[in-house]
């Protein structure tokens, strides 16, 4: 079953301030810790390692990439913006993510589960996955927890297995 990816994610303003010499500059390291706490929150993906370049002059409407380095090693690249002469900036690292090998929406994932159980057994059930989102490649699997809507509260483990690195999975109800 194809798991469909629809990421859009743009972290909020924030003023990263350093003082270079006589010119100010963004503050690097803060920006870094700022997109990987983004980037967790948002996501649930966590970076291993965020560069961004130092230096960079405070210059509204300046846009420069970072590069984020996940668990599993794949990178993601950020687009960062400038939004005025203050330090304030937006990041956004849509394209990066729709580009990922392996990234599985936990969201598209759990209804398409829940579907699967309601056509295999007529019991309609609730399942988390965890997430937001998640990377998953070729022959890697994690479990989800099914719970029935019955009011009995009973749940089950969902192994879920990935056929190839674009998303396709396969599931089976333990």
């Amino acid at each position: 079953m194809k798991n469909a990816t629809i990421v859009s994610i743009t972290a909020s303003a924030f003023t990263a301030i350093a003082l270079t010499g006589c010119t100010l500059t963004l503050d690097a390291e803060k920006l870094e810790t700022e997109i990987s706490q983004g980037l967790t929150d948002q996501t649930g993906l966590v970076a291993t390692d965020i560069t961004c370049p130092e230096d960079q002059a405070i210059e509204a409407g300046n846009v420069f990439a970072c590069e984020a380095t996940l668990e599993g090693g794949q990178t993601l690249p950020i687009q960062v913006t400038q939004n005025d002469d203050e330090g304030n900036v937006n990041w956004n690292a849509d394209e990066g993510l729709n580009n990922l090998r392996g990234l599985i929406s936990a969201e598209a994932l759990e209804t398409q589960i829940a579907q699967g159980i309601v056509e295999q057994l007529g019991i309609e059930t609730t399942i988390d996955c965890g997430g937001p989102y998640r990377v998953l490649l070729t022959g890697e699997s994690f479990e989800c927890t099914a719970t029935a809507n019955d009011g009995n509260g009973e749940s089950a483990t969902v192994q879920v297995t990935a056929e190839d690195d674009e998303g396709n999975v396969a599931w089976s109800l333990n």
